[in-house]
């Protein structure tokens, strides 16, 4: 058993009966000359846009084949055509379900005919009865792009103002044939008025002719002069009717004048919004490629502003994480401060106790003979030198220290005076290109508090607590918050290590 096709004619084929083949030799398609005629077990045609060899169909190793061989008007599966006019194509595979055309419609122009060509759904079967594998006809069509959107937008708007223009002119051609219908019918009218008033006049003469033997002639010049009159009103009214139908036909040809000088104008009009159409076309396309570039920039802006906000957040971090260095080492101060102020206590109650013996030893020399001093009092005053020795040079360290915050706090300051202007950069970036919403509100907030932390640190305002929406935002604002409480509270440390240096000052002076 050998492979088969059926060709089954579609509604807009050329008239012809399905036929059934067998492929086991390769099937020649063409149309019908004197050996070969038409039949339902061969493709041979009846259609004069076929070539007589016009394809080839054949059945080979499970598949089916179909190939243009040079025909003149072409071979077509599912409306892709094989190959150029007289040139040989390629073998296409086909598949059952596949809709194959031969040729294309001719029209004949000296006898105003049209020549169908061959339609045909095809449905293939393999050597052991099954039906071969259908068609899947899915492909994806190309995406439609920006160019395409505006050549389409601008041909449908030429179209309508050419259908609108049409409209017109064929309102007004309505206009001017229903004039000159009305005018032909007038005149018509007149025509056959005339023609009736000719034919009374004949049948009045001949009756004359014929009264003429029966009446005298003082009726018959009474008759005649009736008659003429008849006839002179006669004809006034036909030359009145034909003087009007004149005026009408007249009128008729300046309108159909003015219509065709209306009607030139309106071509030229059209000519210059052809032109101007076409200019606005190539604009389109400007603007479309402008446009695509704009995008590609925006996309370009976009990633180099995710980058310097990862970048900001990295620095961001590491402040907070020299703020926290910052706070151990103000804590290691205010433990150093506790001890000194310990210390100073302690030179307190010892001043206090020395001032009370060299009070004691007053009234002992005053009470006493010969001034007898005692000389505990040297060997009393050394620990307390000593002391004092200590708590100025710890008190030179805390100095150093201070000075050391002070040079971190102004790199901090510097640091933040740096991450303010790149935010101002973003910001006129983010205006210029339009970012997102969330991206302008989170630079803007992020903004905010670096200001804040730079105006705490110059000292000229509180911070402000604001509850964000942003999870990356509260977080830092926590902790930066936090080390400028540290911050505040090292100020009034130092403030009070300062005083308490003052008094230490002073008493060292007393002693």
């Amino acid at each position: 058993m050998s492979a088969r096709a059926i060709l089954t004619p579609r509604a807009n084929s050329h008239p012809f009966q399905e036929r059934a083949v067998t492929l086991e030799q390769p099937l020649k398609i063409g149309r019908s000359v004197a050996r070969s005629r038409p039949a339902s077990s061969n493709a041979i045609f009846d259609c004069k846009v076929l070539s007589r060899n016009h394809a080839l169909l054949w059945y080979e190793a499970g598949k089916f084949y179909l190939q243009d061989t040079k025909s003149s008007n072409g071979t077509f599966i599912n409306d892709v055509r094989l190959s150029k006019s007289s040139e040989e194509s390629p073998p296409t595979q086909i598949l059952s379900g596949d809709v194959v055309q031969f040729g294309v419609d001719v029209v004949e122009v000296t006898k105003k005919v049209t020549h169908g060509c061959i339609v045909a759904s095809l449905q293939l079967y393999t050597p052991d009865g099954k039906e071969a594998k259908s068609s899947q006809m899915a492909d994806k069509a190309p995406p439609t792009t920006l160019h395409d959107i505006y050549s389409l937008h601008q041909h449908i708007r030429d179209a309508a103002e050419r259908e609108e223009k049409l409209q017109t002119k064929l309102t007004e051609l309505e206009k001017i044939l229903s004039n000159t219908a009305d005018g032909v019918t007038s005149g018509w009218n007149v025509l056959i008025e005339e023609d009736r008033l000719l034919t009374r006049i004949d049948i009045l003469e001949r009756q004359l002719q014929a009264s003429h033997k029966s009446m005298n002639e003082d009726k018959l010049r009474a008759e005649v002069i009736q008659l003429t009159g008849d006839k002179e009103k006669y004809q006034e009214a036909a030359k009145e009717a034909l003087r009007k139908s004149l005026i009408d036909k007249i009128e008729v040809i300046k309108k159909c004048q003015d219509l065709e000088r209306l009607l030139n104008a309106k071509n030229e009009d059209h000519k210059m919004m052809l032109e101007r159409s076409g200019l606005i076309a190539v604009e389109l396309k400007e603007l479309a490629v402008r446009y695509e570039h704009s995008a590609k920039k925006f996309e370009n802006l976009s990633e180099e502003m995710g980058e310097s906000s990862l970048k900001h957040k990295d620095e961001v971090d590491s402040l907070n994480q020299k703020l926290k260095e910052e706070q151990e080492l103000v804590q290691q101060k205010e433990n150093v401060i506790q001890s000194l102020t310990l210390k100073a206590e302690d030179s307190t109650l010892l001043s206090q106790m020395k001032v009370a013996i060299l009070n004691h030893n007053e009234d002992l020399n005053i009470s006493s003979p010969s001034g007898l001093k005692p000389s505990s009092d040297s060997s009393e005053s050394e620990p307390h030198l000593i002391s004092s020795d200590k708590i100025n040079e710890e008190l030179s360290q805390l100095r150093v220290q201070v000075r050391l915050g002070e040079k971190e706090k102004k790199g901090i300051i510097e640091r933040l005076t740096y991450l303010l202007n790149l935010f101002d950069d973003l910001k006129g970036i983010s205006n210029k290109t339009g970012v997102s919403d969330y991206l302008k509100e989170m630079i803007g907030k992020v903004d905010i508090e670096l200001r804040q932390v730079k105006n705490y640190t110059l000292g000229h305002e509180e911070p402000q607590h604001n509850n964000y929406t942003i999870d990356t935002l509260p977080q830092s604002n926590f902790l930066i918050s936090q080390d400028l409480a540290h911050e505040k509270q090292n100020e009034e440390l130092r403030d009070q290590l300062t005083k308490d240096e003052n008094d230490i000052g002073l008493n060292s002076k007393f002693y």
